[in-house]
């Protein structure tokens, strides 16, 4: 789903973020293909710390839905 997110932008700056707990099932392969995604793979101390981890990272206004 994420490439067609990314190529229906239009006119719209928009940052995607991931954190990635360590994941050994080709997450981070992927990942370092896609050139515009900003992203880390680091252990974590669960989804709300890696929520907040990717919070700390956004640059700009914040909208979620």
């Amino acid at each position: 789903m994420l490439p067609s997110v990314v190529a229906d932008q239009e006119a719209v700056a928009w940052e995607h973020i991931v954190r990635d707990g360590g994941s050994t099932d080709g997450t981070v392969e992927w990942l370092r293909r896609q050139p515009d995604i900003r992203w880390q793979s680091e252990p974590d101390q669960g989804m709300y710390d890696a929520i907040n981890k990717g919070l700390a990272q956004t640059q700009g206004t914040l909208w979620a839905t």
